[in-house]
This record gives C-alpha cells, sequence and structure tokens, in this order.
C-alpha cells in the first residue's frame, strides 16, 4: 500500500513538474514571433521597395543590329510592362513605339529622352494608362493620341516628356492623390496640357506649357499647386472650379488670348494666387462667383490686358489730336497778327488832315 502511494505521489509529481510543461509553450511563442517578424519584413519590402526589382530592356532593333551591342529583353513596350512585377525597371532605349499600354502595378518606366523616344498613341484613347500606386514615367515624346497618360493612381511622378503633336489631353488625372507632374513640356494639346478633377495634392512645376487650349484645369482638386510654370499662348493659362486649398505662385504667364488664371466657384480665401508675372494677357487675372479676393496679393502685372490698353491709346490719340489742332489754331492767329503787323510797317496809315485842314478858321471880326 505503502508503494503504491509513493507511485501515485511520483506520477502526480511528474504531471505537474512546471518546467517542462512551460517549454513547448515557449517554443510556439518564439516560432510564432519569428514567422510574424518575417512576414512584417516582406510586406515592408514590398512597400517601401527595399526588396530589388528586375531592369527589363526594350528595344526596337533587333539585338544583332543594335548599334550598341546589348541585348534586349522585348520590342515592345507593353509586353516588358505585362511581365514586370512590383518595383521593376523598364529602360525604353530610343525609336517609336506604340500604345495602348496599361500599368496596374508599380515600376519605373525610363525612356532615353523625348527627343529620341516617342510613344505614338495612333488615334487611341490613351497611350498610357496607369491604375496602380508608385508609378514612375519619364523621358518620352508623345504624340497622336485623346489622352497621352491617364491616371487613376496614387504617390505617382510623370517627369521630363514632353506632350506634343495631336494630343487631345496631355496628361488626364482622375480620382488620384500625392501625383507629381515636373519638367514636363506641354505644347498643342488641343484641350488641355494637365487636367486634374476629383483629386487631391496634385503638384505641377517647373513645367513648359505652349499653345495648348488650356495649360492646366483644376476641377474638384483640394490641397494642390501650379507653381514655377511658364505659360504661353493659350485660351486661359489656369483655370480652377470648384477648388479649394490651392496654391498658384512664381509662375511666367504671358501671351494669353483670354484669361491669364481664372477662378470659378473657388473662394479666393482657399486659393493662393501670388508672385505671378503677368504680361499681354487680355485678361491677366478673373474671377467668377467670387465674394472676395483675399487670396490676390504679391502679384505683377507688367502688361495691362488688351481693353486698358486700348482705351489708353485711344485716350492718348485723342489728347494729342487737340492738342495739335491747338497748337495750329495757335499758329494761325499768330501768323495772322504777324502778317498785319508787318503789313503795317510796309504801308504805314496815312496820317489824318492837320487842323487846319479840317476845323474852319474863326473869323477875327463878327460878319
Amino acid at each position: 500500500m505503502g508503494v503504491q502511494s509513493n507511485r501515485t505521489a511520483k506520477r502526480f509529481s511528474c504531471g505537474t513538474d512546471t518546467k517542462h510543461m512551460m517549454y513547448p509553450k515557449q517554443m510556439r511563442s518564439v516560432i510564432i514571433f519569428l514567422i510574424m517578424g518575417a512576414c512584417c519584413f516582406i510586406v515592408l519590402s514590398i512597400l517601401t521597395g527595399v526588396g530589388e526589382g528586375r531592369t527589363i530592356v526594350v528595344d526596337d532593333v533587333d539585338d544583332e543590329d543594335a548599334d550598341d551591342g546589348t541585348s534586349s529583353d522585348y520590342s515592345e513596350i507593353r509586353f516588358a510592362v505585362e511581365n514586370s512585377s512590383v518595383g521593376d525597371t523598364i529602360l525604353v532605349k530610343e525609336g517609336n513605339y506604340s500604345g495602348t499600354i496599361w500599368i496596374n502595378h508599380s515600376l519605373e518606366l525610363i525612356g532615353d529622352g523625348w527627343n529620341s523616344t516617342t510613344i505614338d498613341g495612333n488615334g487611341t484613347i490613351y497611350s498610357i494608362y496607369v491604375h496602380g500606386d508608385g508609378v514612375q514615367i519619364s523621358g518620352f515624346r508623345f504624340i497622336n493620341s485623346k489622352r497621352a497618360i491617364g491616371m487613376e493612381s496614387n504617390n505617382s511622378r510623370i517627369l521630363n516628356n514632353s506632350f506634343s503633336l495631336n494630343n487631345t489631353y496631355g496628361l488626364e488625372i482622375i480620382r488620384s492623390k500625392d501625383i507629381t507632374i515636373e519638367g514636363n513640356q506641354f505644347t498643342d494639346c488641343v484641350a488641355v496640357g494637365v487636367a486634374a478633377t476629383n483629386s487631391r495634392s496634385v503638384f505641377v512645376r517647373n513645367n513648359d506649357f505652349q499653345k495648348n487650349g488650356y495649360g492646366v484645369s483644376y476641377i474638384y482638386v483640394k490641397g494642390s499647386s501650379v507653381r514655377n510654370n511658364h505659360f504661353r499662348y493659350h485660351s486661359t493659362a489656369v483655370y480652377l472650379d470648384f477648388s479649394e486649398d490651392v496654391k498658384v505662385r512664381d509662375n511666367s504667364i504671358v501671351n494669353n488670348t483670354r484669361t491669364g488664371i481664372f477662378v470659378m466657384y473657388s473662394h479666393c480665401e482657399d486659393i493662393d494666387i501670388n508672385d505671378n508675372y503677368y504680361g499681354e494677357n487680355r485678361y491677366d487675372i478673373r474671377l467668377y462667383g467670387q465674394d472676395e479676393d483675399e487670396g490676390l496679393w504679391g502679384n505683377v502685372f507688367v502688361a495691362f490686358s488688351v481693353v486698358v490698353i486700348s482705351i489708353m491709346i485711344i485716350t492718348t490719340l485723342v489728347v494729342l489730336l487737340l492738342d495739335l489742332r491747338s497748337s495750329v489754331t495757335g499758329s494761325k492767329t499768330t501768323s495772322q497778327l504777324s502778317g498785319t503787323q508787318s503789313s503795317n510797317e510796309r504801308n504805314p496809315p496815312t496820317p489824318p488832315a492837320s487842323t487846319s485842314e479840317c476845323i474852319p478858321a474863326i473869323p477875327s471880326s463878327p460878319p
């Protein structure tokens, strides 16, 4: 009986040994912690770009015909994009390429420069459509598209491109956030160079706009800016409609046939229009549906509008004509007076008869 009690006690003692029972739990906790850490690292690597992406080369010339002797992976940009992964870089050599190209994940699409690398839309709606976040496009010339680049994206950049020759829209941005457009050239876009709608934090800076319908159009845009750009030969250079917290600063806005900056149905206290340079616009700034102009200060109006200049010219001409007429009239009067005086000097008047001839002599004595 005593032996049985000892065995029972021994089994009880083994079953309640906390040292052996805690060890598996600790191992499970460590394993779970390691797995979670690895997952977090992978996610952060994808989001921050820590993971190294591939470099894909596109060349429209066959490898054996390439001047530099380097090999390429694809001859069309769209094939390279379709076979790319998040974080990849696609290098496009000089040449002529066709759209339409759809981008739905983060990547860099880099051309050899807009003077040598062209994407021809051939009349399609989009040459490139971006529906992914974290995309950068640079170094291309876009021609013959309804919309050279369409975007519904966040945290993307359009850098150092040329939008020219038969594009209706250069860049169309819809429902996007944190978009940077910098160092580009927008020329001869029939409708608009840059059009942003229902977007936030759209930054247009250091670009050149020439001969577009509108230069920049913001409709229902918030927290954005148009800074340090050059606008020439547009109908309207900058158009703001139902927009808030927008800064239009340090731009050169000249030779626009209708309006330099047109603000429509946007509260001026939310619009910062300052330190811009204006010249030879029909209207430098127009406000429609505004109550105040608190956001307007520090602008340099070098040349007045065409209407004001016309009024000044007409007024000046009228004053000059009146002065000329007065001068001519004064000259005639002076000439007449001078002529009379000279005539008098040449032909002095005959003195009147002497008194003895004019008045009969008084007789010395009465008759």
